[in-house]
């Protein structure tokens, strides 16, 4: 009885408290999502321009995006491992300053006409995405309150989707001058590695891994119940059923949408080459809605707490938007192609936020982190194989068929969110905790 009352004022006495600086950490966090997100989609945004540049065949400017696949994949429990030991700050500092070295390695690339180097500096940078992309959920439920943990969530996530954009957006317009594109690359390349340094700087000096009091009851007794060592609580991860299908389905239908937006370019210029001056538009619009999206998401998810549902009801559009997009490409409706690509990545991209802090919720105590770069980890591979599996369905049987095969797939997912069971576990320990201090 004595135990029971121990464990009891154990989590009545905790002190949880806000810090109004938790903003400032949150804006700091998303520059460095940010400047990922934007290292990733740089050559694929000027893949013609790079293609030419290099003198390189379409294969191995393709590697340049694809090897964010390959490393998050080879480096991801290494990362996890260094977050489970330490801290938030370490792993971003270790994030950021791959990301600095990267983007000055591409930089040389560029100047010596270095396609080796710029794979090198973009390999680093794919390692870099591993210590940064999964901990979203772990630096919201460190810093925020139950009540705004999936908002916050929601905003990391959201700005590596507009780093995308600006990836899409800034070469555009850089391109368009009267400039040789040996300058032009030369400026561009300068200015995202001066950029990325400074954001270094930043997290080196003012960023922090966690406030001195904890922001929430579940956060501070998370501890309870949760395994003494990494390789143990990734194995009861792993055995829970409900997060091996949450897992598979979000992992599918996300990794898609890559497959998807590292195509969009051939896509639209297959069917109308001469549009080929709207893609970069395409983009911007559909990124702007995503920093909404996904915020929303995390919105409706803080307000309702239907994580399951929320996850169907997803699921469920991005295959409905997937299948419009196919049909409008193959039928060459390019506006209604382009509207329903924009719908279609939107809600791809929210379900990213949305999988997530359901899987949070499912693994609970266990670390978020943890779940969450598994989704990631399930993505990159979907990704990096359904890529050279659309170039082979493209080449044999043409666009339509590599299309078509990307929306089975897509239904396949949306069928597994039906077996999964509700079992909202840090919800519920933050309602009991409640009701022991009432």
């Amino acid at each position: 009885m004595e135990e029971i009352k121990t464990e009891k004022q154990l989590l009545i006495d905790s002190k949880c408290r806000l810090y109004t600086r938790r903003w400032a950490m949150l804006v700091i966090f998303m520059c460095l999502q940010l400047s990922d997100g934007m290292m990733w989609m740089q050559y694929a945004a000027i893949s013609g321009e790079v293609e030419k540049y290099f003198d390189a065949p379409s294969a191995i400017i393709d590697t340049l995006g694809a090897i964010y696949f390959i490393t998050y994949v080879f480096f991801i429990f290494p990362a996890l491992y260094i977050v489970e030991k330490t801290d938030i700050k370490t792993i971003t500092i270790i994030g950021g300053g791959l990301h600095m070295a990267g983007s000055w390695i591409r930089y040389i690339g560029i100047l010596q006409h270095s396609v080796s180097l710029s794979i090198l500096g973009q390999a680093f940078c794919g390692v870099a995405q591993t210590c940064c992309f999964g901990i979203s959920t772990h630096f919201a439920g460190a810093w925020f309150g139950s009540n705004e943990v999936s908002f916050a969530s929601g905003l990391g996530f959201t700005a590596f989707h507009f780093g995308t954009a600006v990836a899409f957006i800034l070469p555009n317009q850089l391109l368009n001058l009267e400039n040789q594109t040996e300058i032009k690359l030369n400026y561009y390349f300068l200015g995202t590695a001066i950029f990325i340094s400074i954001i270094f700087l930043i997290i080196c000096f003012f960023f922090e891994a966690k406030p001195p009091s904890p922001p929430s009851y579940q956060k501070n007794n998370s501890t309870i119940g949760k395994q003494d060592s990494f390789w143990k609580s990734l194995k009861v991860i792993l055995m829970n059923l409900n997060f091996v299908l949450l897992l598979l389905a979000c992992g599918i239908c996300i990794g898609l949408s890559a497959v998807i937006m590292v195509k969009i370019n051939y896509i639209i210029l297959s069917v109308c080459p001469e549009k080929g001056y709207i893609i970069g538009t395409v983009v911007l619009v559909t990124m702007i809605p995503v920093v909404f999206g996904s915020v929303f998401a995390g919105w409706v998810l803080d307000k309702t707490k239907q994580f399951l549902l929320t996850t169907r009801v997803t699921v469920l559009l991005t295959f409905l938007t997937l299948g419009c997009f196919v049909l409008s490409i193959k039928y060459e409706q390019i506006w209604f192609a382009c509207v329903s690509f924009g719908l279609y990545f939107n809600f791809s991209r929210a379900l990213l936020t949305v999988g997530a802090e359901t899987a949070a919720e499912q693994t609970y105590p266990e670390s978020e982190s943890l779940s969450a770069s598994l989704i990631i980890l399930c993505i990159d591979i979907t990704g990096f194989v359904a890529v050279y599996v659309y170039d082979a369905l493209d080449k044999l049987h043409g666009v339509d068929v590599a299309n078509f095969m990307i929306l089975i797939v897509c239904a396949v997912a949306a069928f597994l969110t039906i077996l999964i069971k509700r079992d909202d576990r840090r919800h519920q320990a933050d309602e009991e905790l409640y009701l022991c201090e009432e």
